[in-house]
């Protein structure tokens, strides 16, 4: 169920980009490009990595292994407090994010619980599955756009 919320703000979003366009200058064939700074928060140790997905693909939303377009990226955690990716495609995008702490490039789960840290842009309320692409999902049109993720332990 979409709320109110989100729908006016991509709705608003939408708007917001139709007007800018004519004063874009814009190539043929090229779209504006846009930048994400990303802050971590919530880290509980500075051990491993941090393994971030950036994708604009609800297809490959949390899991973007297989999405040749995502940004992709493993980053240790002492440096990933804040992060950049530069130039990408006007559009939505949506952050998942795994604090690896034993560095073994997955996510561990015990229990059928994560037992390292997850973190999605939005910062989305955790039921009791990975949430969908429209609870994370943010309009990247062009300049640059923000994201404060929270890291979540459940174990």
């Amino acid at each position: 169920m979409v709320s109110v919320y989100d729908a006016t703000r991509k709705l608003t979003g939408r708007l917001n980009f139709l007007l800018l366009l004519p004063s874009v200058p814009v190539l043929i064939g090229a779209a504006p490009a846009a930048d994400v700074d990303v802050t971590l928060t919530g880290l509980r140790n500075l051990n491993g990595n941090i393994l971030i997905c950036v994708t604009h693909d609800p297809a490959h939303f949390p899991n973007c292994s297989t999405d040749p377009k995502a940004r992709k990226d493993k980053i240790a955690t002492k440096d990933a407090q804040h992060m950049h990716f530069a130039d990408l495609a006007s559009g939505d995008y949506a952050i998942a994010l795994i604090h690896d702490e034993n560095a073994n490039g997955t996510l561990d789960v015990a229990g059928g619980m994560p037992s390292e840290g997850v973190g999605f842009s939005r910062n989305p309320r955790l039921f009791f599955s990975a949430p969908k692409f429209r609870n994370c999902d943010f309009l990247a049109i062009s300049g640059v756009v923000s994201q404060t993720i929270k890291l979540r332990y459940f174990l």
